[in-house]
């Protein structure tokens, strides 16, 4: 079996993984196919791997399934799920880990909070559906971009979806890459595609 063929049994797993629930992160598995479609997988490889990727606001499961298997696709080192209001997250990455998926790790706790406690230059991030109606405080929001900031390397990436407050990366240094693939990577319904590189 070849490496591509790996990788895309890979994706056809986390886009089917993501949508046996009804529930699942919609606004992920809406877009999922864009996001890992084999053209979009290698640079996300690239820029990926061998580093943890933190997911920070994780939500349930599915959406924490999804992520952790496009992960695992990725080659991080381990990944990384931040939820305050999730508590069930523990025992489902002690299930991937044990299953040899990827290396998981789950944290029950605020994601400033656990971002301001990483080291710089550690990780690459992730958000789904973390925006201003989720984050109302102005100082939390802007306190969180810097704390982005400073954690993703150079050359790393934070990158989410429906996660307008990544935008304000740009003044920290990051640059805006969506164009690198493609016109958009998840099409024209979904206006909040965002991939920063450091």
């Amino acid at each position: 079996m070849t490496n591509d063929q790996t990788d895309k049994e890979r994706i056809e797993a986390i886009i089917a993984n993501a949508r046996c629930n009804a529930y699942s992160d919609v606004n992920f598995v809406k877009h999922a196919d864009e996001l890992l479609r084999p053209g979009h997988l290698p640079y996300f490889k690239d820029k990926l791997r061998g580093k943890p990727l933190l997911d920070l606001g994780c939500g349930h499961v599915e959406a924490m399934k999804a992520m952790a298997l496009f992960a695992s696709s990725c080659d991080v080192s381990h990944y990384v799920a931040v939820d305050r209001f999730c508590g069930w997250g523990r025992s489902y990455a002690e299930d991937l880990k044990n299953k040899g998926v990827v290396d998981a790790h789950f944290y029950h706790e605020d994601m400033l909070q656990f971002l301001a406690e990483q080291d710089s230059n550690s990780a690459n991030v992730w958000m789904a559906g973390i925006d201003d109606t989720i984050l109302r405080s102005r100082e939390y929001r802007n306190e969180l971009v810097q704390q982005i900031a400073r954690v993703v390397p150079s050359g790393g990436i934070a990158f989410g979806v429906g996660s307008s407050i990544l935008e304000g990366l740009s003044a920290h240094g990051l640059q805006r890459k969506t164009e690198i693939l493609g016109n958009a990577i998840f099409g024209e319904l979904f206006s909040y595609e965002l991939v920063f590189e450091k």
